[in-house]
């Protein structure tokens, strides 16, 4: 299931920065987020700011939010998909094709 792919990279990057953090180079970081964008039905661009991170996809697009940054995604059409304990980022899933990422149970 394409979820839990999805998952399992959005786990395995905040557990990077969560380790990593301030020893690993932009790069590193930026091919993770590749790997994950991949996974949204091919990757069409990443933007990358202090505080948040963009991933456009063909089928979906995901934002990361770090921990000292708030989002209010009412209106927006993006919703909470993922938080992360040890980093406490948040990552927030928008689908342009319903049910891409089927959620539940």
């Amino acid at each position: 299931m394409e979820v839990e792919k999805l998952l399992e990279k959005i786990k395995s990057y905040e557990w990077s920065q969560h380790i990593h953090g301030g020893l690993r180079s932009h790069e590193f970081f930026h091919k993770k987020l590749e790997e994950i964008c991949e996974l949204l039905g091919g990757c069409k661009k990443i933007v990358e700011r202090i505080g948040y991170d963009i991933l456009i996809g063909e089928k979906a697009d995901l934002l990361r939010v770090a921990q000292f940054m708030e989002f209010d995604s009412q209106g927006t059409g993006f919703e909470l998909f993922y938080e992360d304990s040890h980093t406490k980022a948040k990552w927030y899933i928008k689908e342009k094709l319903t049910g891409y990422f089927p959620r539940g149970g």
